[in-house]
């Protein structure tokens, strides 16, 4: 199914789905039929579509809404799972899986339930050309099984044309605009269809395309030969805490007017790379120069505030990730000077961009097609003049005429001196754009020569995440008792000891609950002394402070009658505000060693399903409250990324309320696609059945028999 932006295909795959029910805004009228069976649905971010925490039990998910007997779920899953090449890796965290493994993950919680039409809307958007190639040659093995019916949405046609028994191509108005055998359908209308912003296969573009395919020419060839340097990094070094480094001893040197792309795998570092040329994370060693200066915040009014926004500009890959503002018009002028020279620059740039503010500045960014956002998200940018543009594919999701239009405007730029960087996966856009094209890989950056019609060849290095011993560590800790027990017995024997540890008159019962809390989480549960260490650390420095917090400030200090044992200039210490201190951080480091010991050895999912399946709590609510708890990085991820555009634009990047307001919106537009996700894996239709079956035994007698024991023990030593 292909038609430009905005053609209603994401619309037309929900209604095929099922999906486009009352709660989908808007007029529908007219009828849709679907043969029987069940019906799958696979969407672009696979992030936004996956809820359990291991594989298995994700993809066992669509079946227990479904309400599959559990001997033919145990039989299906594995069979999924090898459908798409992830047969090796079923108890590992969803979180471990690289990009491409997670869309496949994606593609076999749909398959699972074996469905008679599979609906994928442009399912490797994400994808770098190896990862795509590779889930797509999954599309092809289930083709050729048969049985199953398969629609997909995708902008990536050269990969996709030979996979089509039919094209359907939709026009602006979201009408048929062509149907039939895909060679015949691009031979008749291949103008017609160009001309309306269609992708066609190469081979079928008139005139070579958007760009001549040909090699990138040579540095010296290009029009920024004999400029100055304009970007340069020398020996740029940087790693995310406790995590290897990802880009290492990093040299770049980029002209003035230059347009340079960069290619590489998933998770080779692209994006972190960008980042760090805009200044917005702080490199371990080496440094990064624009135009002689610092693109990083000035020391002059603090780390958040005070960043020269003129210096570099970065355009996200999701535009949403930048909108701070109700109203377009509000948005493109937050953080500009005021004065009839911004009025007039900002009106200007709007028509050029195709967004009039007489038309588009009342209207809400989030209500913007997504060639419209990609434009909007161009003008915080563009608008401060920066030395330095740097763009985090910018094509994703595009139509041929938004890349066109965006690789015109990028040599227009380019040809005034600006310099352009370009992340992307996509080849045809980098043939276009690119003057010079670099590969990530390695930690370093090679020189690379890349065109669209030589991509499928193209030797990007694509590793699959490697297999780590974590998903046979929590087997081995699901094998144990604490791993046995229901986490309904775990929960009431932590809520009764941490009730212990505050109602007790002395710090007795609090070192002896917490210090057993910590031993049999260690002895019983299995959980590394590393693990622990790595939680207990954050929550024994907090509770040192409050307790010091606690010894300064008590009121015991201020009675007359007090004999300070420890004083430091105007501040003293009475025994009995030591007293308090202690008895408050031990009480604090029992609580997060009891709700460590909990944590550690009850997977959230385990969770969901004891109060399902045990406590008999809906499980609209339970496992809503797993998946909302599962897209918690997305939210700091976004807070993040909020933050950074507040910065780009020259804005502190304290919490404020502006931002505050786009972080609920954009957590509300997640909480509704993930709804729409779980809707797709048939969840709330009935009753459901269960992959990982919940039964009281022998386990939960041993741990409420230790809980009970313990209490008493601390009971008798708290009142001895």
């Amino acid at each position: 199914m292909l038609g430009p932006s905005g053609s209603g295909k994401s619309t037309l795959a929900l209604a095929l789905a099922g999906l486009l029910g009352d709660d989908v805004p808007g007029e529908i009228s007219g009828s849709i039929e679907v043969g029987t069976g069940d019906r799958g649905l696979v969407f672009q971010d696979a992030d936004r579509q996956l809820i359990m925490e291991r594989v298995d039990d994700d993809v066992a998910f669509g079946l227990e809404s479904r309400a599959w007997p559990l001997a033919a779920m145990r039989a299906r899953v594995p069979v999924a799972l090898a459908q798409v090449g992830l047969a090796d890796r079923p108890r590992t965290l969803v979180t471990k899986l690289s990009g491409g493994q997670r869309q496949r993950l994606a593609l076999a919680g749909a398959l699972a339930p074996d469905p008679a039409l599979l609906v994928l809307d442009e399912p490797t958007a994400n994808l770098d050309p190896a990862a795509a190639g590779a889930f797509l040659s999954r599309l092809a093995d289930l083709k050729r099984s048969g049985g199953t019916t398969i629609v997909i949405v995708e902008h990536r046609v050269d990969d996709v044309w030979a996979l089509a028994d039919r094209v359907l191509v939709l026009d602006r108005g979201g009408r048929v605009m062509a149907s039939g055998i895909p060679d015949d359908v691009a031979a008749a209308h291949a103008e017609r269809l160009v001309t309306a912003g269609v992708w066609l296969p190469r081979h079928f573009e008139p005139g070579g395309g958007i760009a001549a395919e040909a090699p990138p020419r040579a540095p010296a060839d290009t029009p920024a030969a004999g400029m100055p340097v304009r970007v340069e990094a020398a020996g740029l070094t940087f790693s995310y805490p406790d995590g290897p480094p990802v880009v290492d001893d990093l040299d770049l040197a980029v002209s003035a007017g230059e347009r340079l792309a960069i290619v590489g795998a998933n998770g080779s570092g692209k994006s972190t790379l960008a980042r760090l040329l805009v200044g917005l994370l702080e490199p371990d060693a080496g440094s990064v120069r624009i135009a002689g200066l610092s693109p990083g915040p000035s020391t002059e009014g603090g780390a958040a505030a005070g960043r020269p926004a003129t210096v570099a500009g970065l355009v996200f890959q999701d535009p949403e990730l930048g909108f701070l503002a109700q109203t377009v018009d509000e948005d493109v002028r937050l953080g500009l000077p005021p004065g009839s020279e911004t009025e007039a620059r900002v009106e200007v740039l709007m028509t050029s961009l195709g967004l009039p503010l007489a038309g588009f500045g009342p209207r809400s960014p989030y209500r913007l097609s997504g060639g419209e956002q990609r434009r909007l998200s161009l003008a915080p940018a563009l608008l401060r003049r920066p030395s330095l543009l740097v763009l985090d594919e910018p094509t994703f999701g595009q139509d041929r005429a938004g890349v066109a239009a965006l690789v015109e405007r990028l040599r227009d730029l380019s040809a005034g001196g600006l310099t352009v960087i370009a992340i992307s996966h996509d080849a045809r856009f980098v043939a276009a754009f690119a003057s010079r094209v670099l590969e990530l890989r390695g930690r370093r950056l090679h020189d690379l020569a890349w065109t669209a019609s030589s991509a499928a060849e193209h030797p990007i290095e694509h590793r699959e995440a490697p297999l780590d011993d974590e998903a046979m560590r929590a087997d081995h800790r699901a094998l144990t008792p604490l791993g046995r027990a229901s986490p309904l017995t775990k929960l009431a024997v932590a809520m009764t000891w941490l009730v212990a540890v505050v109602v007790a008159p002395t710090v007795v019962a609090s070192v002896v609950l917490g210090i057993v809390a910590l031993a049999s989480a260690w002895l019983v549960g299995r959980v590394p002394l590393r693990e622990i260490a790595a939680r207990l650390v954050p929550l024994a420095g907090a509770a040192a402070g409050i307790a010091l917090f606690t010894a300064i400030f008590a009121a015991a200090n201020t009675d007359p009658a007090a004999v300070a044992v420890i004083s430091v200039g105007p501040l003293a210490v009475s025994g009995a505000g030591l007293e308090a201190a202690v008895r408050v951080g031990a009480r604090l480091l029992a609580i997060g060693a009891i709700s460590l010991s909990f944590s550690a050895t009850t997977p959230p999912t385990a969770l969901a399903d004891g109060l399902v399946q045990q406590a008999r709590v809906s499980d609209r609510f339970a496992y809503g409250a797993l998946a909302a708890y599962g897209a918690l990085p997305r939210l700091r991820s976004d807070l993040r990324s909020l933050r950074e555009a507040r910065i780009l634009r020259g804005l502190s990047g304290a919490l404020h309320p502006r931002l505050l307001m786009a972080l609920l919106v954009l957590a509300i537009r997640h909480a509704d696609r993930l709804g729409v996700a779980m809707d797709a894996r048939g969840f709330g239709r009935g009753p459901r059945s269960a992959f990982r079956p919940r039964s009281w035994g022998w386990a939960d007698v041993a741990v409420l028999a230790g809980g009970i024991v313990m209490l008493v023990v601390a009971a008798v030593a708290t009142l001895g």
